[in-house]
């Protein structure tokens, strides 16, 4: 068998001491194997606190996709509009419907790559944060842009990976339907059951283990559902906390949503362009970071 660095990630001999990259030991303390979920919440603030950049980063990324929301809004809205007035059906230019998918699809493609780049450096600087306490942006920086080509495929891999686990039990669905109503019913109940665990367990920390351990992507998936499954309970309590920490943080905007009569009213631009993006940059950099101080500890829990 062989094991991973947690400093560095290099592979090393099961009975090594020391790693053989960056010669740190493979001797664990016992406080180091597990960190509560209240310490977790509790640093992850900290880090956040010492790591400003990183906050303005995420924020700056999720300003990008307001933009791309609101570019869709504007171009797209008016032909549904359009589409469901009779009066002015003949207006549908289909030449011009293309060219807008084709531009907003121009427009989304780079965003959805910076926002996987982001992810991978917010997951380097919180190991770095967990080794020393201390945030390196550049390092973290360094350690992402030698793993972009291999990281753009396996998001690739994730997403073909997540549509296969959805759609394929669904079409089955939809044929046993064709034969007998209630089979096909009590299958896609089933179905969604058994997707619902595949999806949670293995695509929990798929990104950690690609970049932290260096898996491969079928790895990364099988490292993923074995730290869930053994953590499920924590994992669970996890998840929900960020997520009611993102609702709340809704609550806020909300009376701001309210006062918005439409997509493209100047108050609701205003939100999409300053509050919405403060809050979603905040939750989803605090949700990773979270993620990834609970994977590393319970990965080391299990070396």
């Amino acid at each position: 068998m062989a094991k991973y660095c947690r400093y560095c990630g290099v592979e090393n001999n099961d009975d090594a001491e020391v790693c053989v990259q960056c010669g740190k030991s493979f001797e664990k303390k016992s406080s180091e194997r597990k960190m509560g979920l209240s310490k977790i919440f509790k640093e992850g603030f900290n880090f956040i606190k010492k790591s400003p950049k990183l906050l303005i980063l995420s924020v700056s990324l999720f300003l990008a996709i307001q933009i791309i929301i609101l570019a869709i809004n504007r171009w797209m809205i008016g032909f549904s509009y359009n589409y469901f007035n009779p009066e002015s059906i003949d207006m549908i230019d289909p030449g011009g419907i293309i060219v807008r998918f084709i531009s907003i699809l121009l427009l989304a493609i780079p965003v959805g790559i910076a926002y996987v780049v982001v992810d991978a450096i917010i997951i380097f600087s919180t190991q770095d944060y967990m080794k020393s306490e201390s945030v390196s942006l550049s390092s973290a920086w360094q350690n992402t842009r030698k793993r972009i080509s291999s990281l753009i495929l396996f998001s690739l891999f994730i997403a073909v990976f997540s549509l296969a686990v959805t759609f394929i039990p669904i079409m089955i669905s939809f044929g046993l339907m064709m034969l007998s109503f209630a089979l096909g019913a009590v299958f896609m109940i089933i179905a969604f059951i058994a997707i619902s665990v595949v999806l949670i367990l293995t695509l929990a920390f798929p990104y950690q283990a690609f970049l932290l351990h260096n898996c491969g992507y079928v790895e990364s998936l099988k490292q993923s559902w074995r730290i869930a499954r053994h953590n499920l309970g924590d994992y669970i309590i996890l998840s929900l906390a960020f997520a009611a920490l993102s609702f709340l943080l809704g609550l806020v905007l909300l009376p701001f949503t309210l006062a918005s009569v439409s997509p493209n009213s100047a108050p609701s631009i205003i939100i999409n362009l300053t509050l919405e993006p403060l809050r979603s940059g905040f939750i989803g950099l605090y949700t990773t970071i979270g993620i990834t101080m609970f994977y590393i500890t319970r990965a080391r829990s299990e070396e």
